[in-house]
């Protein structure tokens, strides 16, 4: 009895330490070496183990959110050498400061990406949303940090063992911290927000995250470029392979151009050809010119103007693509642009606007029963808000697409449970 419980004080205490201000020792996994196994299975996911959002942190110190330089397992988060292929994220923070400002504010869970697999296949991911975060200059921000409303989107494959692991560490990290569960909130990450993000089980969900991320397991990396005081977006991305050389510690990163859904002619970034891109200018209210426009499937376009005598019945035959784009059972990322899945539901609250209502439903709307809190649905009612996941300023926003595919998650692991 004792020596199982030393065991299991002594993997707490070796798997929870930092080994620098952005390197967190890797866990040794739950399901293979702790008493606490059989609790894995029941235990149940909740949305926010797999789509956690972080709190933004409160005081001097920025480095309690893992950095892009962060290392783990499989290596820093995101290697220098590929960052340089992605065009300024901001004007707003010099570029030979950027990359030291980017911060991990979200990792979700995702056992079946299909965009880069065969037919029918899936593959195990997790994502990371990054960051530039900055210090809060509002006189009563007692301490908390801000961030600019640009972003990095990464995407890590896991192997079928890799995934299992994941899964059971979280569920068992919850069960040795009594973490109550709610299955129809998602949020800031309750846990992180009470307990602190310099707390035990916050070192150790981060420890987790790290021991299967990082650049060996990098496959591709997207951004959202914002620029002109939040009236010009840039989206796009790339793929990347990785090749192990055989001499030690020697990486190759091969980067290939990620073409943008439904687009016919692609358009290269001016300033580096190495990425496809769209671009947003909206200078003022609903009125956005974007090129390359879609010419095809279901697209947000209509709505990034003026609605003033659309008709009401062609409003809402519009307004099925959008609950179509924010439905995964319907769309995915190779099916859907851009900016039509970030500006869905911007282009929703414009239609509830003009029409005089709260709500409007159609057959393709995706049906769940996951709210937020309302401080993160205030910023989704926000005309000029294509965050999907992550921070608009220090304000939390959560877009109905993320909702929507976190619902979809934890269904596809039931129905495998089971």
């Amino acid at each position: 009895m004792w020596g199982q419980v030393l065991r299991i004080l002594g993997i707490i205490a070796a798997t929870s330490a930092f080994l620098g201000p952005f390197s967190v020792q890797v866990p040794v996994p739950f399901s293979e070496n702790s008493a606490l196994a059989d609790v894995n299975r029941e235990t149940t996911l909740d949305p926010q183990d797999v789509s956690i959002l972080f709190p933004l942190p409160h005081g001097k110190s920025d480095r309690l959110l893992l950095a892009a330089d962060s290392k783990g397992k499989h290596g820093e988060l995101i290697p220098q050498t590929t960052f340089k292929h992605i065009p300024l994220l901001t004007y707003d923070i010099p570029e030979n400061e950027l990359f030291g400002s980017l911060r991990v504010v979200g990792a979700r869970l995702d056992p079946c990406f299909t965009s880069h697999v065969e037919k029918g296949s899936c593959q195990y991911q997790i994502r990371l949303v990054l960051q530039p975060i900055i210090p809060s200059r509002a006189p009563d921000s007692k301490g908390r940090w801000n961030t600019k409303d640009a972003a990095l989107h990464a995407f890590y494959d896991l192997n079928a063992r890799e995934w299992e692991s994941l899964l059971s560490d979280i569920k068992e990290l919850k069960a040795q911290y009594q973490v109550k569960s709610n299955p129809s909130i998602l949020g800031v990450h309750t846990e992180l927000l009470a307990r602190g993000l310099d707390s035990d089980y916050a070192n150790r969900l981060k420890a987790i995250i790290l021991s299967k991320t990082g650049k060996k397991r990098l496959s591709r990396l997207t951004f959202f470029v914002v620029r002109m005081n939040g009236h010009f977006w840039k989206f796009g991305g790339f793929k990347v392979s990785v090749n192990e050389l055989a001499e030690p510690k020697k990486i190759q990163f091969k980067i290939s151009k990620l073409p943008i859904a439904n687009i016919a002619r692609q358009e290269e970034d001016p300033n580096e050809g190495d990425v496809f891109v769209q671009s947003v200018a909206r200078p003022g209210g609903l009125s956005a010119h974007v090129i390359p426009i879609s010419g095809g499937g279901d697209t947000a376009a209509y709505f990034m103007r003026d609605l003033e005598g659309s008709p009401e019945k062609e409003v809402r035959v519009q307004l099925e693509k959008l609950h179509r784009i924010e439905n995964p059972r319907i769309n995915t990322p190779d099916t859907v642009d851009c900016f039509s899945c970030h500006a869905a539901q911007s282009a929703r609250v414009a239609v509830n606007k003009h029409l005089g209502v709260s709500r409007l439903t159609t057959g393709s709307e995706y049906i769940q029963n996951i709210r937020v809190p309302a401080e993160i649905e205030e910023a989704g009612s926000m005309s000029i808000n294509f965050r999907a996941f992550g921070y608009f300023g220090p304000r939390p926003t959560i877009g109905q697409r993320v909702i929507n595919e976190t619902h979809h998650v934890l269904s596809f692991l039931k129905s495998r449970s089971n």
